[in-house]
């Protein structure tokens, strides 16, 4: 652990590995209340007189020379619908080879669209992220398959290829990281780069790392898993030392924060020697939050056997019961997978009109759904809906919980001002026929979890936004996540701590179908947003 880290350990104040204490601190001193206002506190990065100064950060990272292997483009559509994809019900039985993973990439960190702006190029990837900004990398750590030879590997969007990291199978490696003995086909290992949020989100960056990789899972988790033979699994217990090494991160500027099992497990192989590896640069002019690096740093695993007793106390813990979605309420929609992705955008403006019940009934509990994850036991999630109804078929307005697949009302009535008052006076929040705030209890995610528990339920939340966004493109809708007032929403729902916030409804515009691979749809502008903030 570097001293520039060392040195900001008084934020932990109990001293211990993976102590509750540091999360907690981070969520109370990044909590907004009304007017963007956060507790004062030295620990912050004062120095940093943005948001949104010049020099913006790159939105990739970027290898000088070194191997590329171009991905194939002309992707085979799937023919799965997205309505029977989000419901779990769709698995083509592909194998897993280059095309399979060329989709998976393409179809979530991929590139959709681009703008010229201010003499640059604005590039806009296929998942959602606030400000689009995207503080990810995705790396795909694989055996030898069909069309792609074993190494790990970065996924260069701009060029939508392979850089060669590492040659070799190093799957053995992932697996030693995870306290596994049988490893997966392949890997993909996504790492965040604070610099790219905290540019403009400051020191809650932290918290969008994390919203944003969810975003992005919601898509690939989808993708993935109606194409293949397996269920992917996403996975937040690791040795972060061994990853980090492995892809060849810092652990400061670029930190792993979660892994997606790809395949059919088996026996893990030797694991080679890792050596040197390239590292890319990230950005001419990085500034760093400490509160932001340190709750990351305050949730590391050492070695395996801490990651065995976290995952098993995962497994364990006192979470809530998700949602189970019922066949006989599947609604008819002829929109592909592929097209509700390419179609998807974060609408910046909705027009008031009635959403179909599906949409709500359907959408949330097929969002909500549980996924294949160690850090939450089975047919369970960290995650909790309360839904602020507007103009929705069949549902009178008001403030619902979404309990079991059913919605119970807490609030009858008109709740439009309501939600944008609690959703920072964005009216995104009023205009669209609903809006899902997900929320969790932060004192008992991380009781259980420790400060690495904190990840979760900001990753789940941003899962459930981005299978939002694809349910309701596939309905002829559209969605955006919305940022909120901490304490003022917290209140609200009776004192359980907001994550995310979806708002969905009826475009006011017609969205420009995303590109396909090496061919991102060409924008010559954006329409404005209604609000008095524009924030996520």
């Amino acid at each position: 652990m570097s001293d520039w880290i060392l040195g900001t350990t008084r934020l932990r104040g109990d001293g211990k590995t993976n102590s509750p204490d540091a999360a907690r601190e981070y969520h109370r001193l990044t909590s907004y209340t009304t007017g963007f206002k956060t507790p004062d506190d030295p620990r912050k990065n004062i120095e940093w007189a943005g948001p949104m100064k010049e020099p913006r950060p790159p939105q990739f990272k970027t290898y000088e020379g070194g191997v590329r292997l171009p991905l194939p483009r002309d992707l085979a559509a799937l023919r799965i619908s997205a309505v029977d994809a989000l419901s779990g019900r769709a698995l083509s039985g592909a194998a897993l080879d280059a095309a399979a993973i060329a989709r998976i990439l393409f179809y979530s960190a991929g590139l959709a669209r681009r703008m010229d702006h201010d003499g640059r190029t604005v590039w806009f990837r296929h998942s959602g992220s606030a400000g689009n900004l995207f503080p990810l990398e995705l790396y795909l750590v694989t055996r030898a398959l069909d069309g792609l030879a074993a190494g790990v590997y970065q996924y260069d969007v701009l060029e939508h290829a392979l850089v060669a990291l590492r040659s070799a199978d190093h799957r053995g490696n992932v697996a030693q990281a995870l306290a596994d003995d049988a490893a997966a086909s392949a890997y993909i290992v996504i790492t965040g780069i604070p610099w790219r949020t905290t540019w403009k989100y400051r020191d809650r960056g932290f918290r969008h790392i994390y919203w944003d990789a969810g975003t992005m899972l919601g898509q690939l988790l989808t993708l993935a898993g109606a194409q293949t033979v397996t269920t992917p699994q996403v996975r937040l217990g690791f040795v972060d030392e061994q990853l980090r090494e492995l892809v060849g991160a810092d652990g400061i500027d670029e930190f792993p924060i979660a892994v997606v099992a790809l395949g059919r497990s088996e026996r893990a192989p030797e694991s080679p020697a890792l050596g040197d590896v390239p590292r890319g640069f990230l950005s001419p002019d990085l500034k760093r939050f400490p509160i932001t690096l340190f709750t990351q740093e305050s949730g590391a695993l050492a070695h395996a056997e801490q990651v065995r007793a976290w995952r098993a106390a995962a497994q364990r813990a006192d979470a809530f019961a998700a949602p189970i979605t019922s066949e006989g309420s599947l609604p008819s929609s002829e929109v592909s997978l592929e097209r509700a992705i390419r179609i998807r955008g974060s609408t910046r403006r909705f027009a008031r009109g009635t959403a179909p019940a599906a949409l709500l009934r359907w959408g949330l509990a097929a969002s909500a759904r549980p996924i294949e994850c160690d850090f939450v036991g089975q047919g369970r999630t960290w995650i909790e809906h309360f839904v602020l109804v507007h103009d929705a078929e069949g549902i009178a307005p008001g403030t619902y919980r979404f309990l079991a697949g059913s919605l119970a009302l807490m609030h009858p009535g008109d709740v439009r001002a309501t939600a944008a008052e609690l959703c920072c006076e964005q009216a995104l929040a009023s205009d669209g026929a609903f809006t899902v705030f997900h929320a969790t209890d932060v004192d008992r995610v991380t009781e259980a979890l420790g400060s690495r528990g904190y990840r979760a339920p900001l990753l789940e939340a941003g899962i459930v936004e981005g299978r939002l966004h694809l349910t309701a493109a596939a309905l002829g809708l559209g969605a955006s996540g919305l940022t909120f007032y901490d304490q003022e929403t917290n209140a609200y729902f009776g004192d359980l701590d907001a994550m995310l916030v979806t708002a969905v409804g009826k475009p006011a515009y017609r969205a420009r179908l995303g590109g396909e691979p090496g061919r991102p749809t060409h924008l010559h502008g954006l329409p404005s947003p209604i609000g008095a903030s524009g924030r996520r």
